[in-house]
């Protein structure tokens, strides 16, 4: 987060994260990050409202790039039978959830000519690690972002599904931004963290003082909490792996 490149979502002026145990025991962590030299939602919504279109393009290149709310090679149906088939690659049998990632090889150092694909061994490694690379995505989204979680009222715990958008669009009357998201049981997420942890990840770009407020209240919640000591990180884990 606080590399000189900036990090995945641009250069970080503050975090904070905190551990939380489930029901079930198991750990997962809420993060918040602040970017340095971001506008405040007020002034991003001024400028929405003001029909800023230069502004309003690239705010929305940028939360597109940051989170999104769909598989990256298909809709669900086709996913689902791409790795259903009896005959998928070797590395779409693999639970990429068990599995390290795999790095992207050497890029090629040859400047393309009149976009012509260049055919050096190099080049050609480095698309066939871009489409194993979305397939491993699609398939930990699969196993780790489809929601499904029903109680007995056959209603969803986290709210799902969730108002899908098929483009993200901006509301100038009051500023509101609908981020495309074309799944409707899938809460949205960071391509490269999701290659990175290979778990379920939700990512959200807070962009109005409502959601500030509510997340701020949220954080608080946990930061006031007592922090999970050793033992109990370890109690946690060995009672998981009792079960």
């Amino acid at each position: 987060m606080d590399c000189e490149n900036g990090g995945l979502y641009g250069k970080t002026s503050a975090y904070y994260a905190t551990v939380e145990q489930q029901g079930r025991l198991s750990l997962h962590l809420h993060g918040l990050v602040w970017i340095e030299g971001a506008l405040s939602p007020q002034e991003i919504r001024d400028r929405l409202v003001n029909y800023d279109t230069v502004f309003e393009t690239q705010l929305v290149r940028y939360i597109e790039s940051c989170c999104q709310g769909e598989f990256m090679t298909g809709s669900f149906q086709s996913v689902v039978e791409k790795f259903e088939k009896p005959n998928v690659t070797e590395h779409n049998n693999v639970d990429p959830t068990l599995t390290l990632l795999v790095p992207p090889p050497n890029p090629c150092r040859v400047e393309p000519i009149n976009d012509v694909l260049c055919q050096c061994e190099n080049c050609c490694d480095l698309r066939n690690w871009k489409q194993a690379f979305q397939d491993t995505v699609d398939n930990i989204l699969l196993n780790s972002n489809m929601h499904g979680c029903m109680n007995k009222y056959g209603d969803c715990t986290a709210r799902f599904p969730r108002e899908i958008h098929p483009e993200t669009s901006v509301d100038h009357t009051d500023g509101r931004i609908n981020l495309k998201k074309r799944e409707p049981m899938m809460n949205t997420f960071t391509v490269v963290l999701t290659y990175l942890l290979r778990c379920n990840t939700d990512v959200t770009c807070i962009l109005t003082g409502t959601a500030v407020k509510a997340l701020v209240a949220y954080i608080t919640d946990y930061i006031s909490k007592s922090g999970l000591t050793t033992h109990h990180v370890f109690k946690a884990a060995y009672d998981v792996l009792l079960k």
